[in-house]
């Protein structure tokens, strides 16, 4: 309702939210060097400088028996600097010990948008038709974050124009910014969706991974037997660890940021003999399957050796954190990977504690109720 408001700002509903062949025009083309193999993998060296910029925030966090209290707002900062620099071209500096004003504005308002779609989402619609606070507080999100979003764009252009080094992590912006068949205000809404669909994301999932792998110190030490002593990681060191994916893979049948399937049937359908029409917003809670006895063998365990020796049930397509079919989360191949790396190089130097059982809240999505505190012990 807002981006159609504002058509000054805002060509369509975004990538998000639109239906039919405006969006296949918008993925075809905002998302298709996001889902590719190559371009992810030449992030690699960006992607090891951010994870060790936050394995220093987190040295610099630790007490001394290990403790990280407010784990989750370093997770956060994380993912701001990583889907940041993967859809900007350039690091923020989310990571420093001392955020900028903007970088803190930026990540501000990026949280008061999720809390406000989620309020938004359930109840009476009242702000359909009048102004209601949660109306507000989301305009004033959305509109802090264009503003940002436009300017670290422009300067980002400047940059571009400056440079001629081929930068891998410059890859993905310049192409969706020199891409002939976009509208101006589409690209800016598409960076502007990626970073707030990404980051809560990214960061939500290393914590219910970590708590969940808290759990398992056998299995910790099998990742770490599994990986180089130090220094930085390669995607071959990460092919040669098939514990990390087992690990991650687990934790997103167990405990997903993203709880279900979501989708707007665009034709009507009938299932075991009801009809539902065309137009009906239709949740599939993936999470509920994903702990039924009849989908896998104790299911409601975290047991990462069922990704390495498969025991039968093992329904593994009802693993979706990421969406399934078409619309699939085009960053997919991006969170898998900094997952996978960041698990890696924690696990080079500490074992993971986690003292009692973490506090869930839904906030749009599944988020840990802050604040988080792990314990990061020496082994």
């Amino acid at each position: 309702m807002y981006r159609r408001s504002r058509p000054d700002r805002y060509a369509s509903t975004g990538l998000v939210n639109e239906q039919g062949e405006k969006w296949q025009h918008l993925r075809r083309h905002l998302t298709c060097d996001l889902t590719s193999p190559q371009t992810v993998l030449r992030f690699i060296p960006q992607l090891n400088s951010i994870c060790d910029d936050f394995l220093n925030l987190i040295k610099g966090s630790r007490e001394h028996d290990g403790t990280v209290s407010g784990f989750d707002h370093l997770t956060n900062k994380m993912g701001l600097e990583s889907v940041c620099g993967l859809m900007l071209g350039t690091r923020l500096g989310f990571l420093e010990r001392c955020m900028s004003d903007r970088a803190a504005t930026l990540a501000a308002a990026v949280k008061a948008h999720f809390r406000a779609q989620r309020d938004s989402y359930y109840g009476a619609p009242l702000w359909k038709f009048a102004p209601t606070t949660i109306y507000k507080t989301f305009v004033k999100s959305e509109e802090t974050i264009h503003t940002i979003v436009s300017e670290l764009m422009e300067e980002a252009k400047s940059r571009a124009r400056a440079s001629a080094n081929d930068d891998g992590m410059q890859e993905i912006f310049l192409k969706i910014l020199s891409n002939p068949e976009l509208d101006m205000r589409d690209k800016k809404a598409a960076v502007i969706d990626f970073i707030t669909a990404g980051i809560e994301t990214l960061a939500n999932s290393l914590v219910f991974l970590l708590y969940l792998l808290s759990s398992r110190p056998d299995w910790q030490q099998k990742i770490r037997s599994e990986l180089p002593s130090c220094g930085e990681l390669r995607i071959e060191d990460l092919s040669s660890a098939p514990s990390v994916k087992a690990a991650v893979n687990e934790a997103f049948r167990v405990l997903p940021t993203v709880p279900f399937l979501a989708r707007l049937l665009e034709t009507s359908m009938t299932i075991e003999g009801y009809t539902i029409p065309e137009g009906t917003f239709v949740l599939a809670h993936t999470v509920t399957a994903c702990r039924q006895e009849e989908n896998f063998w104790r299911a409601n365990e975290y047991l990462p050796e069922r990704w390495i020796d498969v025991r039968e049930p093992h329904a593994a397509s009802l693993v979706a954190p990421f969406g399934r079919g078409k619309r699939m989360c085009p960053g997919k191949r991006f969170v898998e990977l900094e997952l996978h790396l960041i698990l890696a190089k924690i696990l080079q130097q500490w074992r993971v504690e986690f003292d009692g059982e973490i506090d869930v809240q839904f906030d749009f999505l599944l988020s840990p109720k802050s604040p988080v505190s792990i314990r990061l012990v020496e082994w």
